[in-house]
């Protein structure tokens, strides 16, 4: 008995010293852990070996046992090569991502100044509230530009961001001079649109950062859900203000639940923004000790 899954003899492989390698069975092969294909497909399929296998004369992964060894070694090179990728940049994500979750300090304060029941006793109130909304959004759009370096999707996204605000000092402008509170559907739209591009574009650089560095895999799959659920609110609230224009009760009471639903979306984009900036600061951490 040769001791691997494939056949191979151990005292042949050319690798063995260099891939420090302790026996296929023990290292590249072990149940839980192991990084060799064969191994993994014989402990599926519960075959001691390759030998016993009915499809071994067809078998792709079989016929590359040879290079097996030489796959291994480009793969830990490919991960050494991450991992010092990640002790570099560890310390600006931390960093920018900490900053983009303490940037819904500014948001909040603006959401709260710039209610329509403020508008009507303290305009100058609501007025500051918008500013700041605009403000707030470029800010944040300056950050995910600053994150960009990192991750390309991220200057999507805090480039729709910009825009996003300066269209929306833009229609603060054309309110003020017409003296209108309802905006014609040619810039609702469009604000719309700009919008969820972006949010689409931050979530899946999010995703893809936790993904690329391999920190997180199941925060980077939270992220992917969580955009399905920001756009199905989005859907549901164009549906609902279709309902209103039939039946208003019923669409007012669907209104209801889809803004209970955008703020829970809302507060679990935080929560996740939260935990991926600390991932990152965590492994700073690590890096510098």
């Amino acid at each position: 008995m040769s001791g691997t899954y494939c056949g191979k003899s151990c005292t042949e492989c050319t690798q063995k010293e260099v891939l420090s390698c302790p026996g296929c069975k023990v290292g590249p092969g072990r149940t839980f852990g192991g990084d060799c294909e064969l191994a993994q497909c014989c402990q599926k399929k519960g075959h001691e070996s390759c030998e016993t296998c009915s499809f071994k004369e067809n078998c792709g992964i079989l016929r590359m046992c040879h290079q097996q060894p030489e796959i291994r070694k480009k793969k830990m090179e490919l991960q050494q090569n991450r991992s010092q990728e990640m002790i570099e940049k560890a310390p600006f994500l931390g960093k920018w991502l900490w900053i983009l979750f303490w940037m819904f300090v500014p948001s909040a304060i603006a959401s709260i100044l710039s209610n329509e029941n403020i508008a009507g006793f303290a305009p100058g109130i609501y007025l500051f509230g918008e500013v700041l909304a605009a403000i707030s959004a470029l800010a944040y759009g300056l950050v995910l530009l600053k994150l960009s370096s990192q991750e390309r999707q991220y200057r999507t996204a805090g480039f729709c961001s910009v825009v996003s605000s300066v269209l929306s000092i833009l229609v603060m402008i054309i309110v003020s001079v017409t003296e209108t509170l309802i905006l014609p559907l040619s810039v609702t739209i469009p604000l719309l649109v700009i919008a969820l591009i972006g949010q689409y574009f931050e979530f899946n650089a999010h995703a893809t950062t936790l993904y690329q560095y391999r920190v997180d895999y199941e925060q980077a799959e939270k992220w992917k859900i969580l955009w399905k659920w920001n756009i199905g609110c989005m859907i549901a609230l164009i549906c609902s203000i279709l309902v209103v224009l039939i039946l208003p009760i019923l669409g007012l009471l669907a209104l209801f639940v889809v803004a209970i639903a955008t703020i829970v979306v809302g507060i679990m984009k935080l929560v996740y923004l939260y935990k991926t900036a600390m991932i990152f600061r965590g492994l700073a951490l690590d890096c510098d000790r």
